[in-house]
């Protein structure tokens, strides 16, 4: 037997353990975070009308997504609310699964938009608000002819 053939055999059965022995480290479990939509408009709502739109989160990842809140963020105005969860509960949300979260618009004034911050185990996800307010114009009503040219 020479020298180069069992250096050739050497190699394979070396090759071969290392083949057998050797399995890869899994992918770590992680969560990964969607909402949808991407940005919630509410249209065109009068003053005063309420109007609701459903946002939901799904968690697209392998392991649970720890949910902290989910509202408006602090310079958004407080005509928008979140319900079907209290702001600062804790929520998992499973691999896999989603959370629908009911968005509430009752405008007091002028058109507005603001964000809404979902917050969770990977950080805050922001998601734009936007609505065209109508109906917003008082009109002052005058008793009589007057001059208001001056």
């Amino acid at each position: 037997m020479s020298i180069i053939g069992t250096t050739r055999r050497a190699l394979a059965l070396a090759a071969a353990l290392a083949v057998v022995g050797c399995k890869p480290e899994p992918e770590p479990k992680k969560p990964a975070i969607s909402v949808s939509p991407a940005t919630v408009d509410f249209g065109s709502p009068r003053k005063g009308e309420l109007v609701t739109r459903t946002l939901t989160v799904t968690n697209t990842g392998t392991a649970p997504l720890d949910l902290t809140s989910v509202g408006p963020s602090l310079t958004t105005s407080d005509d928008y609310s979140v319900a079907a969860l209290d702001a600062g509960a804790m929520t998992a949300i499973p691999a896999g699964a989603s959370l629908e979260f009911e968005l509430r618009y009752r405008p007091s004034g002028v058109a507005q938009g603001g964000t809404l911050a979902v917050e969770s185990s990977l950080g805050t996800t922001q998601v734009p608000l936007t609505a065209t307010v109508v109906g917003t114009s008082e009109l002052a009503l005058l008793d009589g002819p007057e001059d208001i040219s001056t």
